[in-house]
């Protein structure tokens, strides 16, 4: 599948999919499905003038270069942010077996190209036990790889995350990915359809939500108003 988007006007709208036939009509439904719930959760956060309450506020300290980390059991989701330009997103997944290693490698390479003056990440572990662990010993890996790298790592606790997103009305996951896309525009083409009960979550989740962490860090501190 190849995407391309005109880069004039980064919006959800401007993206335009070339599929094989056989996967056109699916991929179509998928993006219908995901513009209509962006621009719901959009319609919702402005007012009758058309002004949008929840408005990120960045000072100069805000300018600064930013990783928000995503850490998953066998990889990562990351996001690059300088204020709020996106300078680079993606996920890296290992083999469970080689996960530390290779992923505190392939950490350390994204550390060299972008050097951010910080590391965000949220605290809170996995719910389930069996994944703790790996969970645990990944973000200690990749702490250790910023450590060394002499870059400051910042947490951003589970009540600080959830209350900053309440102020915005986003309290579920897919809420909370669709602000993201709010108000980063450029990764709105990236945002998944909200996924069934029954479906797997989709790789690219690990994105926004290393966008969250980062956002909520940029804009600790500055006033946020609610979305009536």
């Amino acid at each position: 599948m190849l995407w391309e988007a005109d880069e004039s006007k980064p919006t959800l709208d401007r993206v335009v999919i070339h599929t094989p036939t056989h996967l056109e009509t699916s991929a179509r439904i998928d993006i219908v499905k995901t513009r209509s719930k962006l621009r719901q959760f959009q319609d919702n956060m402005e007012d009758a003038d058309g002004s949008s309450h929840a408005r990120f506020i960045f000072d100069a300290a805000g300018d600064r270069r930013c990783m928000g980390v995503d850490v998953r059991p066998r990889g990562f989701g990351f996001i690059v942010l300088e204020g709020i330009t996106v300078l680079d997103c993606g996920s890296r997944m290992c083999r469970r077996s080689e996960a530390r290693a290779c992923l505190s490698h392939r950490f350390e390479r994204l550390l060299e190209s972008y050097r951010p003056s910080a590391i965000i990440m949220k605290t809170q572990p996995p719910r389930r036990a069996s994944v703790v662990g790996s969970h645990s010993r990944i973000a200690a890996s990749l702490r250790r790889v910023a450590k060394h790298a002499g870059i400051e790592v910042v947490d951003i606790n589970t009540r600080a995350f959830r209350s900053y997103f309440a102020a915005h009305n986003a309290g579920t996951k897919y809420e909370i990915a669709s602000a993201v896309a709010h108000f980063l525009p450029e990764l709105a083409w990236k945002l998944p359809p909200q996924r069934k009960p029954w479906q797997s979550e989709h790789y690219r989740m690990s994105i926004f939500d290393a966008a969250a962490v980062a956002l909520v860090h940029l804009n600790q501190g500055k006033p946020t108003t609610s979305v009536a």
